[in-house]
């Protein structure tokens, strides 16, 4: 028998944290722009497999979050994550609500 190379108790079913954000820019102060998120979760994020004949194309990860929040996010605001290490950033180009409790976003990496 051969031993597996994780735990499979040790599983999360959203192992990752990301934030949806827009810039805004600082008319006021320094010309700069900030960082306002908009939502802040816990999520799980996957390298996309292409497919054909969709708007979500040109997406090259989904990240799927618990719809736990009453927060909305919309498409053409940014993501940004860590996923074991390598950074994940992109523009939001797709959202899916999923009736089980999730939610469906599709990111294009910028």
């Amino acid at each position: 028998m051969t031993e597996s190379m994780f735990d499979i108790n040790e599983l999360e079913e959203y192992p990752f944290y990301g934030e949806f954000y827009e810039d805004v820019f600082d008319q006021f102060g320094d010309g700069s722009y900030d960082r306002n998120v908009i939502l802040a979760t816990a999520c799980d994020i996957q390298l996309k497999k292409s497919s054909s004949g969709s708007v979500f194309t040109t997406a090259t990860h989904v990240v799927y979050y618990p719809k736990d929040t009453d927060i909305e996010i919309s498409i053409g605001l940014k993501f940004s994550s860590d996923m074991y290490g390598l950074g994940v950033d992109g523009l939001v180009v797709g959202i899916i609500p999923n009736p089980l409790g999730s939610v469906e976003v599709y990111i294009k990496s910028t």
